[in-house]
């Protein structure tokens, strides 16, 4: 606000009102003028430190908005980083125990042949070692999936 604002007060209007209201005629040098300018410049003077506080006030909830906006990106980043390492612990589990009860059930199945043929066994190993290989394979392909679709 500058003085120029001081003058926005309509000095003819108050006249007009103060005498209808009050039946008292003012004339626009009257003294009781010189308090209402000066209301209105402490007035004016007020306003424009509010207007600067909530100036300052704004800029300081958009600094705490985007550190706000910040420390929740990073708990966001923490979390999946948490779940993806969970997930890809589970799916090793996962694979490690079912590996482990394959191999369980290929010795059964290996000893029930062995008894029939010797060079059935050699080409069930080999089929062992292929499965068990493309068991690792795919635990490789489902951790690097989970890896490139979480961005880690």
């Amino acid at each position: 606000m500058t003085t120029s604002d001081v003058t926005s007060i309509n000095i003819e209007e108050l006249i007009a009102i103060v005498a209808k209201k009050h039946k008292v005629l003012l004339s626009a040098d009257d003294p009781i003028f010189l308090t209402v300018t000066l209301n209105e410049m402490i007035l004016n003077h007020h306003l424009e430190m509010v207007n600067n506080n909530m100036d300052g006030l704004k800029s300081n909830l958009e600094t705490l908005y985007h550190r706000q906006s910040e420390e929740n990106k990073a708990l966001a980043k923490r979390m999946i980083n948490a779940s993806l390492t969970y997930s890809v612990k589970s799916v090793s589990e996962a694979v490690s125990n079912a590996s482990k009860k394959l191999i369980g059930e290929m010795e059964i199945v290996e000893q029930r042949i062995a008894k029939d043929n010797r060079q059935s066994i050699n080409q069930f190993k080999t089929i062992s070692k292929v499965m068990l290989s493309c068991a690792a394979v795919s635990l490789i392909c489902v951790a690097v999936i989970l890896v490139k679709t979480l961005g880690i």
